[in-house]
């Protein structure tokens, strides 16, 4: 309708409606409805110039530029992202790290090869393995270094990646004695120490307490072993201390005792009137002796199998009326001197028992010598020992710990070369199997050790600080009559027993002195060489001990017979 103004719809832009209705009096600003038409129609947007500003082509055209650039973009932010492997950002390296590091460097896409420099300086090309580059860092100074890796983006631009680690090769210090205060076998542990700076503290069996620098390791009881203490910091330095725990024992003062002489009664009866004076605090009862007979009645299977239980007397009785009269029970047992286990087995084929000569016969010192390097062997003594400390002996001290006297490359110990230390270290392996065994048991566990041990220890393969670490006291065989005219400057020694024991004990000290072990000396109460013992040679043993320091005491007759009137009551 000509000079009229159309219908205002939502067809139209609503802009420009309200212009149109703003310049055309008597025309509503809102929507109308077509003629004809009963619903509103969907409204179109529209530019300035009436045209439909939104057509699905265009959305087409626009959505695919987006699809287009917004890809382009993340392909171009992605290409040259870098991974690294190997290295974290504030790590701490120590000097083992240093020197074995190795960075692992990949790159999603990228343009060439990535570069890799520390404080700004190459360390070199990389090594590939496959698709990853690989750097190894160089000999570093201690202190702080900044690592960049860059690399090149898709077409254009680079893609960097930094981080800042520290070189630091300094150990941590740990405090702890070498020697730990005596401790109570039967009683929980614990050792206590610092390290100065951050770092995780272990020790095997040891549940682990720390406060700030300080530490506690604890203990169900005192460890048998030397206890290694060890510290690894954030930079994985790695130091290690170790700590000998003594364990307490009460003064011994014991006699010798035969399994036969405890069934004997004036034997028996003898060593009752030493307990009823108090002369002795200590039995120390045979379990199996020189000949290799067990004299309890014994159940271990190998022992009852070559006929080596005599079953003399019954060891817990023996043990409970003892330990009744509060009398301590050491288990003396001959370990390798054993005629009957080793003639056993060699007449059943199984030799590698056996100490042999060079042409690999029986070696017949002693009557037979067990091969201390054999699994089987250790396992047999072993196994009596373990059922003594079940019977409840508070001790097994070991005698014949140790290879026969004579040149070692005239013997065969099948399994082992014959050398001194392979058989030092055998026979320190076996104490270290004992010890740890005994030790949940509350059983000490002593060795008894030839007196040229201390200054000697290649003739019979004792190495006495060795031994020392792995049992709870040393005992030297000091007897006077066994030395040599002329040892130790004493030009008698059988007649001279104040001198000898004097001057030989005083090397044993000084060989046990860094294990913190106590000595028990074994001393002489039998006559030898035309020379007749009595109260004079016995106290005088004694007192030689006593000026050292050494307040321990075992005698020894082979007999059990004992010279009661050299001894004074025990206070």
């Amino acid at each position: 309708m000509r000079g009229r103004a159309p219908f205002v719809t939502y067809e139209d832009d609503p802009l420009v409606a309200f212009r149109r209705a703003a310049h055309m009096p008597g025309l509503s600003a809102g929507p109308r409805r077509l003629a004809g038409s009963s619903k509103r129609r969907v409204p179109t947007r529209r530019n300035w110039d009436g045209k439909p500003r939104f057509t699905p082509k265009r959305l087409i055209i626009a959505g695919a530029i987006l699809l287009a650039v917004g890809g382009a973009y993340l392909f171009w932010h992605r290409s040259g992202a870098i991974h690294v492997e190997g290295l974290a950002d504030g790590a701490s390296l120590g000097r083992r790290a240093v020197n074995n590091h190795e960075i692992r460097v990949t790159v999603d896409g990228g343009r060439g090869a990535p570069v890799l420099t520390v404080n700004d300086t190459s360390i070199g090309a990389p090594t590939r393995d496959g698709s990853a580059y690989l750097w190894h860092l160089p000999n570093l100074a201690d202190g702080t270094y900044h690592v960049k890796v860059r690399t090149g983006r898709f077409l254009v631009g680079t893609s960097t990646q930094t981080m800042d680690f520290t070189v630091d090769s300094t150990l941590p210090v740990i405090t702890v004695p070498a020697i730990a205060p005596t401790a109570a076998v039967d009683q929980p542990f614990t050792l206590d120490g610092t390290v100065n700076e951050k770092s995780v503290v272990t020790a095997d069996g040891a549940a682990v307490e720390t406060s700030h620098n300080a530490f506690h390791l604890k203990f169900p009881f005192p460890p048998a072993a030397p206890i290694t203490v060890k510290a690894v910091d954030t930079a994985g330095n790695t130091s290690t201390a170790t700590v000998i725990v003594p364990v307490a024992r009460p003064i011994t003062r014991g006699v010798h005792v035969t399994a036969v002489a405890w069934t004997n009664p004036e034997l028996h009866g003898a060593v009752q009137a030493m307990i009823d004076s108090k002369l002795i605090n200590t039995v120390e009862l045979d379990l199996k002796d020189e000949k290799g007979e067990v004299g309890y009645d014994s159940k271990v299977p190998v022992a009852n199998d070559v006929g080596a239980v005599k079953s003399r007397y019954q060891l817990s009785k023996a043990v409970a009326d003892l330990h009744a009269q509060g009398i301590r029970v050491v288990g003396r047992l001959v370990a390798f001197r054993d005629p009957i286990l080793t003639k056993a087995m060699w007449e059943r084929g199984q030799k590698d028992w056996v100490v042999q000569d060079s042409n690999g016969n029986f070696l017949g010192a002693y009557g037979g010598f067990a091969n201390f390097a054999n699994p089987d062997v250790q396992k047999y003594n072993l196994d009596i020992a373990e059922e003594a400390a079940r019977a409840g002996v508070d001790e097994i001290l070991w005698d014949y710990v140790r290879r026969p006297e004579g040149p070692i490359d005239s013997m065969v110990f099948p399994g082992i070369a014959s050398a001194d230390e392979n058989v030092t270290s055998s026979i320190v392996d076996f104490l270290t199997k004992g010890q740890a065994m005994l030790r949940p048991l509350h059983t000490l566990q002593g060795a008894s050790v030839f007196g040229i041990a201390a200054t000697r220890p290649s003739q019979v393969g004792q190495d006495v600080g060795a031994i020392a670490m792995h049992t709870d006291y040393v005992a030297p065989m000091l007897y006077p009559s066994h030395w040599n005219n002329g040892e130790y400057g004493v030009p008698d020694p059988t007649r001279q027993p104040y001198d000898i024991v004097k001057a030989s004990l005083a090397d044993f000290q000084t060989a046990v002195a860094p294990t913190g072990r106590p000595l028990v000396p074994w001393l002489e109460d039998f006559s030898d060489k035309g020379v007749t013992y009595g109260d004079q040679q016995v106290q005088d043993q004694i007192r030689a001990a006593q000026e050292l320091g050494v307040a321990d005491w075992l005698l020894w007759n082979p007999d059990t017979v004992y010279t009661q009137t050299a001894l004074t009551p025990i206070g």
